[in-house]
């Protein structure tokens, strides 16, 4: 495990009033294949269990990875699963996780360039106890396998994006045994309207509640075709009948993430506000809502500036201190133009944000990662909370190496309750990263085998050095900056030298030779 990663604070606000909590943070890339992404996570009592999808190096065809980690970020075990009948699975960017009462886990997906999806269900080993394919409707196009859920008998509920003949989607859900096989099957929605999925939960009435987007035709802005979606939140029984349905006004947002229910009785979620800024420029920024039991709105928290059409949080989980923690990827900094170059994608980057219960911001640090070789899309796909209060989240990033082409690298990454990944992370600052510096900083010998001046414009608040797995080696405070800064002592390699002006921090990297 190659383990080469650094977390840079690419764009953090960061309240820091509690002492530490939690075990030490860590980012870390795994491969297991060709290219590699997870999709979801899940945390069964001390051990965090990921799935994604590797395309494998033997077979050249794209199947399910199924990982364990302990708390600490140790992988434990692996296993690559590849379609026995030789076709290759494909996913969302959520591929369902359930954890499952007997100690496993239900996933389901599709199977590319052919008309089924299939639900897989694997021990706690990662050992296959069935698979089951099954048949899309005749009336549709594709069937996209999005959130899944198990019934208090043992049975499980699979709900899908269905792409119907019309180009518009509903609203899937099939309920199977435990076995996997087919009980029932219907389909939700209106006529000539776009549905889709973005939570399942069971609530305290045995209620199947499912928080879905649906499609208007409220225009954004006249001077764009950009229109605004509803949120749709119903509720269904086991059997498949709609108990009730509330569709919102339009632009209150599209399909809910993470919906849930707070000790309150209020409804809790995460979607996105829509901006358009040109015929050909218009983006989305996330955001939380509240409302009270009877949909009425109480707060809404934006938690992005910038607007891009790739903005979303994933997901949100409660944390033991009363808070919610949001996972997921938006671009930052703002203004943002939708007509990216290619260098503007280093701004993609995956997002912690936590707030209270009354909407506060508390933290909000948005991820990266540093290699040798370029980087970019850095995205998280789903989070876990731990019992101190640490979040760990997973996804993916792109790394580009020049003459070979771009691979997806599967990303795991770990914060304390306060958003720090090391200690005294506390930096209310924005990080300016090396593509979109000027001169404002600069850094010289580089490379160098002994000493190394910093020249900056400004005052220089502080300075820190640290290594490419992100260990912090050396601080050098305001008022104990030497005139040259001596990196003799350390071996022949790469280091990154964080210099902090104002509420800047830039990151130079610095390579050292070792002495002659």
């Amino acid at each position: 495990m190659n383990v080469h990663s650094k977390i840079i604070f690419f764009y953090i606000w960061y309240l820091c009033t509690l002492p530490l909590n939690g075990q030490p943070g860590f980012s870390k890339y795994f491969d297991f294949g060709i290219s590699t992404d997870f999709h979801n996570i899940a945390l069964v009592e001390d051990t965090v269990y990921l799935i994604g999808s590797t395309i494998d190096s033997v077979e050249e065809r794209q199947g399910l990875v199924f990982a364990k980690l302990d708390t600490n970020g140790i992988l434990i075990d692996s296993r690559v699963h590849l379609d026995p009948d030789g076709g290759q699975y494909a996913f969302n960017l959520t591929l369902p996780l359930v954890p499952v009462s007997d100690g496993g886990f239900l996933i389901t997906g599709g199977i590319l360039a052919s008309n089924e999806y299939f639900a897989l269900k694997l021990d706690n080993s990662g050992n296959v106890q069935f698979l089951k394919k099954y048949q899309e409707p005749t009336y549709s196009q594709q069937v996209i396998p999005w959130k899944a859920i198990e019934l208090s008998n043992g049975d499980f509920l699979i709900c899908s994006t269905v792409n119907l003949q019309n180009f518009k989607n509903d609203i899937l859900v099939k309920r199977v045994s435990t076995t996997g096989e087919p009980l029932w099957e219907k389909k939700y929605g209106i006529s000539g309207i776009s549905e889709s999925i973005g939570s399942l939960f069971i609530d305290e009435n045995g209620h199947i509640i499912l928080g879905c987007g649906r499609s208007s035709d409220v225009l954004v802005d006249p001077q764009s075709n950009v229109t605004c979606p509803r949120t749709w939140i119903f509720a269904i029984d086991g059997d498949g009948i709609v108990q009730w349905s509330n569709v919102s006004d339009p632009c209150d947002g599209g399909a809910p993430r993470g919906l849930a229910v707070t000790d309150s009785g209020d409804w809790i979620y995460a979607t996105f506000n829509t901006a358009v800024f040109n015929l050909s420029n218009w983006g989305r920024a996330p955001k939380f809502i509240k409302k009270d039991s009877q949909f009425n709105f109480i707060w809404e928290r934006q938690v992005a500036e910038s607007y891009w059409f790739g903005n979303f949080i994933i997901d949100i989980a409660p944390t033991p201190d009363g808070n919610w923690i949001g996972a997921g990827n938006w671009v930052l900094p703002p203004p943002f133009n939708t007509l990216i170059s290619d260098d503007d994608i280093h701004y993609s980057a995956g997002c912690l944000y936590k707030i209270n219960g009354d909407g506060d911001s508390l933290w909000l640090r948005a991820d990266t990662v540093l290699l040798d070789s370029r980087t970019t899309q850095e995205t998280y796909v789903g989070l876990v909370v731990l019992p101190s209060g640490s979040v760990i989240a997973a996804g993916s990033f792109f790394e580009t190496i020049p003459g070979v082409g771009s691979r997806l690298r599967a990303w795991v990454t770990k914060v304390d309750a306060n958003g720090c990944m090391f200690e005294d992370c506390a930096l209310t600052s924005t990080l300016v990263p090396e593509s979109a510096q000027t001169e404002e900083v600069s850094l010289f010998p580089n490379p160098t085998s002994n000493f190394i001046t910093i020249d900056a414009q400004k005052p220089i608040n502080h300075i820190e050095l640290t290594d490419m797995n992100g260990r912090i080696l050396r601080r050098w405070p305001a008022g104990e900056i030497p005139p040259q800064i001596d990196l003799s002592a350390y071996p022949a390699g790469t280091y990154i030298v964080y210099v902090r002006i104002g509420n800047r921090i830039y990151p130079k990297r610095v390579i050292v030779q070792g002495s002659n």
